[in-house]
C-alpha cells in the first residue's frame, strides 16, 4: 500500500487474512500502514441498512483526530455526505485532601466539550476540499466506544485517528478499536496521522 491513498480489508478473511481484526495482519496492517486503513463490513450486513450519506469521525481534540476529522470531511464533501463530528466526556471528578470530593459542574464541562469540537471544526474546515462539507455535531456524556457505536447505526463510515487523547487514548491498542473493528456496523477508517501530516505536507510544498 506504500504510495497508495488508501488500504482496504474485509472484517473477516480465509488463509492469511483468517481471524482478521482478532490476529497478526490485522494488527500489522492497523498499526504499520503508512496510509488510511478501511475495514469493511460484511456485504449483507450492508445491504440490511439503508445509508443516508453520513460519516460518523470520532475527536478528542488531539493531532490524530484533528487528521481524522479533515479526512472525513474532505470525504462528506466529496460524496455529499453529512459528517457528523461525535464528542464523548465522562463525568469527572477531582479528588481534594485529605479525603474530600470535589464535584465538576457537569454543564461547564459540556460547554468546554462543545466548544473543542466546534474549534477542531473551524480548523478543519481551513483545509483544503473540507469548506463544502455538511457537518453536525454530537457531543455526549459517555465512554467514546458506545458514543461511536451508537452514532455509526444510522452511518456509511465512521472515521478515528491512530492515536488520541482522554476517552479516545490508546486507540488501536486499546477497547475503543477493539470495539469499533469487532462491533461497527459500517466500514471504518483508521488513520495514521504522522503519515497523513507527512503526505499533506508534501502534496503542499
Amino acid at each position: 500500500s506504500a504510495g497508495a491513498d488508501l488500504l482496504v480489508v474485509g472484517a473477516r478473511g480465509l488463509g492469511g487474512f483468517g481471524g482478521l481484526l482478532l490476529g497478526s495482519v490485522s494488527q500489522q496492517c492497523l498499526h504499520h500502514a503508512r496510509v488510511p486503513v478501511a475495514i469493511v463490513r460484511s456485504v449483507d450486513d450492508r445491504a440490511r441498512r439503508a445509508g443516508d450519506g453520513r460519516i460518523v469521525v470520532g475527536v478528542d481534540g488531539s493531532a490524530g483526530s484533528a487528521a481524522a476529522l479533515s479526512w472525513a470531511m474532505a470525504e462528506g464533501s466529496a460524496r455529499g455526505a453529512t459528517v457528523e463530528v461525535v464528542h464523548a466526556w465522562e463525568f469527572p471528578m477531582a479528588y481534594g485532601m485529605p479525603t474530600g470530593v470535589v464535584a465538576v459542574d457537569p454543564g461547564a464541562v459540556d460547554d468546554a466539550a462543545r466548544h473543542l469540537v466546534d474549534g477542531m471544526i473551524a480548523q478543519a474546515s481551513t483545509r483544503p476540499g473540507t469548506g463544502d462539507a455538511t457537518v453536525e455535531r454530537t457531543v455526549v456524556c459517555g465512554t467514546a466506544t458506545s458514543a461511536l457505536i451508537d452514532a455509526a447505526k444510522a452511518a456509511d463510515l465512521v472515521v478515528v485517528g491512530r492515536r488520541g487523547l482522554g476517552s479516545f487514548g490508546r486507540l488501536l491498542l486499546g477497547s475503543v478499536s477493539d470495539q469499533l473493528a469487532r462491533h461497527a456496523p459500517c466500514p471504518v477508517v483508521v488513520l495514521p496521522v504522522d503519515e497523513v501530516e507527512q503526505r499533506r505536507g508534501e502534496a503542499s510544498a
